[in-house]
């Protein structure tokens, strides 16, 4: 997930999800965060909701006993606390943040952590072309329609409606007001109408930014205008239009979260949600605190890091379930065709088709996972993964390991008119920085690449090294680094700008000069450069349907353009994704049953959270 590249620090909330575009991750060591929270015996509480296990009344008329039991809470350990509980405040748009705010907050969307798809939360659907929420008009605005679900309401039981909508808007927009603003910037304020249960507006052009907005909706009725501004939701949160309601926060020990008894959604069998009466969000001062106290079982839920040796140690404790999930973190090795491979390699072969595929086929990415993560992972066969694993076609899966076919492409290469293979012997430079994953990487790459007859070698760079002058200036023969996904269109309309030929930078991502033409005029010289050693037709569609992406706001169509597009760079074989760098959730599985780990936001589905213990 520029010239100045962002650091592996995404915000995996839905709302800074959809409204951040993190595209490069810098480099990771791999090991789990460790801030450090010093006590405080500060005490925020509210007045104690009902927690009796008998739970609110569900809209459904059967008389037969709940398939799931109520009641009990689960504890939940993190490594973080948050600095703020108002979102939309300095700083509050932190991962912490977003992992209790997933049982508080209401908003247009949700992502399922199953399939990363984002899905309604207080909707009825999610606007598209398709069923007529969103309208391309003649003039080039687009119109946008949210119908809310009739029966979403706030804890107190008023009905969320448009004016929820609208005041959300008039705070976010405020110039005192410290939130994201991109897309809320493209709707035109006199076209709003709020309806009881419907909110209309018009985006002053087509965009996708549509899904980015509402994530976090106000209750326009229980806070202030001055609120957000005055601090006052710092402490606590607000009214609840989630499955839990805010009761109580000690700063440096805990926070606790009660049931919503107004909660207005229901299972599939129509059972009231959600199970459990409390929530706890245990703030532990370092790791092994952490861990200590879940092999106690004083903890139920953790994230622990990828660390293969604690996870080995985790999973054999009788009872508990290690979930692995990618992270959204995927490592590639990208070709370069600009001129600044020659600065890591002066016989650099990567024009030629023939000798990506030699690399790639030399490649065991199955082998690279088992290396890295010492099994705990799984290889990518296609960057949708990342972001929309229902469109990814699995491009790369054709790229199978298979030394023998990777000397055949050599023996091929070597036959070429202009090829002297002799002379100048097939040699792959693998530049990257220090941190251990990579380290890992280009060691377990030496024997791969020597099976396939291919001389290798690894360099390293200091990080604000490779992450400035290396990637800006292309200076790399095979590049390796890491892409942040993300769910939602926006991101990977983002993504695929990385590779467009008319986006090099300073001015854009494209590191590997694929397609790309001269570049001159810049004040910093290593911007400037010849054009790409590989313009074709390829490089060409790609470049069109990168810009086509910007301007779609028909998830059909943009469908049609990220498979076109997947194919173009897996045929041309501009980059060879790998994996994405698995992350693990940790669960008492003989105590907490519907847990699903998902590592943007863990608790994403906490309403079906229930204990299984009795």
């Amino acid at each position: 997930m520029r010239p100045i590249l962002h650091p592996n620090g995404f915000t995996p909330r839905l709302a800074v999800a959809l409204g951040l575009i993190v595209l490069v991750a810098a480099c990771s060591d791999g090991a789990a965060p460790t801030t450090t929270v010093a006590p405080s015996t500060t005490l925020t509480t509210l007045a104690p909701a009902t927690t009796t296990t008998p739970p609110a009344p569900s809209t459904t008329t059967s008389s037969l006993p709940p398939l799931v039991g109520y009641g009990g809470e689960v504890v939940i350990g993190v490594l973080e606390e948050p600095v703020t509980l108002d979102w939309f405040a300095g700083g509050g748009e932190s991962a912490v943040a977003a992992l209790i705010g997933a049982g508080v907050w209401a908003g247009v969307a949700e992502v399922d952590g199953v399939t990363l798809e984002l899905v309604p939360d207080v909707v009825v659907a999610l606007p598209s072309v398709a069923n007529g929420g969103l309208v391309v008009n003649g003039d080039g605005t687009e119109s946008v329609r949210f119908d809310i679900d009739p029966r979403a309401v706030w804890a107190d039981g008023t009905p969320i409606s448009g004016e929820d909508f609208r005041f959300t808007y008039e705070q976010v927009m405020r110039f005192d007001v410290a939130s994201d603003k991109s897309g809320y910037e493209l709707i035109v304020p006199e076209s709003i109408v709020a309806g009881p249960k419907s909110f209309e507006f018009t985006m002053s052009r087509p965009s996708l930014e549509v899904e980015s907005l509402f994530s976090v909706l106000l209750p326009a009725h229980a806070i202030g205008a001055d609120d957000l501004v005055d601090g006052v939701w710092a402490e606590r949160m607000w009214l609840s239009g989630g499955p839990f309601e805010f009761e109580q926060w000690v700063r440096g020990e805990y926070l606790t979260l009660v049931r919503n008894p107004n909660y207005w959604k229901v299972d599939e069998s129509g059972q009231s949600l959600p199970y459990l009466d409390r929530v706890v969000f245990r703030f532990e001062p370092d790791l092994d605190t952490m861990l200590g106290e879940f092999e106690a079982r004083q903890l139920d839920v953790i994230n622990p890091g990828w660390d293969p040796a604690l996870l080995d140690r985790l999973a054999a404790l009788d009872g508990t379930a290690v979930d692995i999930a990618g992270s959204g973190e995927w490592e590639h090795i990208s070709f370069q065709f600009g001129d600044g491979r020659f600065t890591r390699n002066p016989g650099s072969y990567n024009e030629h088709l023939e000798y990506r595929l030699a690399v790639a086929h030399a490649i065991d990415r199955q082998g690279l996972v088992d290396a890295v993560f010492d099994g705990w992972g799984e290889p990518m066969d296609s960057y949708l993964e990342a972001f929309i694993p229902a469109w990814s076609q699995g491009a790369w899966a054709r790229y199978d390991y298979d030394p023998e076919k990777a000397r055949d492409y050599l023996a091929t290469l070597c036959e070429k008119d202009g090829v002297d293979c002799v002379a100048n012997p097939p040699t792959a430079v693998f530049v990257t920085t220090s941190a251990d994953i990579r380290m890992r990487l280009a060691e377990t790459l030496a024997p791969m690449f020597a099976d396939a007859g291919i001389n290798y070698r690894f360099e390293t760079d200091p990080a604000l090294v490779f992450f400035g002058d290396t990637l800006d200036f292309g200076n790399y023969d095979l590049g390796n680094w890491s892409w942040k996904g993300n769910p939602g269109f926006v991101r990977a309309v983002a993504m695929h700008a990385a590779w467009s030929p008319t986006s090099t930078p300073p001015e854009g991502l494209a590191f590997s000069r694929w397609g790309s033409p001269a570049v001159s005029g810049k004040e910093e010289a290593g911007f400037n450069q010849g054009a790409s050693s590989v313009i074709n037709e390829k490089s060409a569609r790609y470049g069109i349907i990168a810009r086509l992406m910007e301007f779609t706001a028909d998830e059909r169509e943009l469908h049609a353009y990220f498979a076109e597009a997947e194919t173009l760079l897996a045929e041309d074989l501009v980059f060879i994704p790998l994996f994405e760098v698995p992350d693990p959730g940790v669960v008492w599985a003989d105590e907490i049953a519907g847990y699903h780990h998902y590592p943007a936001l863990d608790t994403w589905n906490i309403a079906t959270w229930h204990r299984s213990d009795g």
